[in-house]
């Protein structure tokens, strides 16, 4: 039984065995210049004029939001496409899929009416 794992143990040694030589070769051809512009807060090199606990107005993080709302919605509807065919042939006609998302649209288009009557997505 163990001889069925060598061929994964082994190719798990040699990825750790790769990862490790990878990095000590990595780690020697290196340049090593560390200066006082290299360990600012950010790499780019130039000097931050504010403090990085800096307050941001709220509106980014509601439109971020916003955002990744309809982000997944994408995510979610793509699978839903793909597969709309053979759900039909299932359900005859397709309308228990088609009303599915028909409800799942209609939740987040009154979620973007409810932002919208609200001021969310207005820019200051």
């Amino acid at each position: 039984m163990a001889l069925e794992y060598g061929p994964v143990g082994l190719f798990v040694i040699g990825g750790f065995v790769f990862a490790l030589v990878a990095l000590v070769i990595a780690y020697l051809i290196r340049p090593a210049d560390i200066y006082d512009r290299k360990l600012l807060t950010y790499e780019c090199g130039i000097i931050p004029l504010t403090p990085a606990w800096h307050r941001f107005h709220i509106s980014y993080y509601i439109i971020a939001l916003l955002f990744l709302i309809f982000e997944v919605e994408a995510a979610f509807l793509l699978p839903w496409a793909t597969v709309l065919r053979e759900l039909s042939g299932v359900w005859g006609w397709g309308l228990l899929p088609m009303a599915e998302m028909g409800i799942f649209l209609g939740i987040l288009l009154l979620g973007l009416i409810y932002a919208w009557r609200k001021g969310d997505l207005q820019w200051n």
